[in-house]
């Protein structure tokens, strides 16, 4: 009585399970945050640093991709992407 009930699931199906059953409910990414906020491992907090500034810099690259596109200005990006 009077436990606070934290749980977390990566499958989407179970997300509503989860929400109706718990006080808190870890989504999907939130879960492996916690596990680094929560042990102080360097090797995952370090994982989740990555992958942050991962996420910006394709979110960048796809707001520059989108702009240069709008102007009319993409063949060059393309180009540069071609030789990859």
């Amino acid at each position: 009585a009077g436990a606070i009930q934290v749980g977390g699931t990566a499958a989407t199906t179970q997300i509503p399970f989860f929400v109706a059953a718990c006080d808190y409910a870890l989504i999907g990414e939130e879960i492996y945050a916690a596990a680094a906020y929560l042990t102080k491992d360097p090797v995952r907090v370090a994982t989740i640093v990555a992958e942050d500034w991962a996420k910006f810099l394709v979110t960048g690259l796809v707001v520059l991709g989108v702009l240069l596109q709008t102007i009319g200005k993409a063949d060059g990006l393309r180009d540069f992407l071609n030789q990859w």
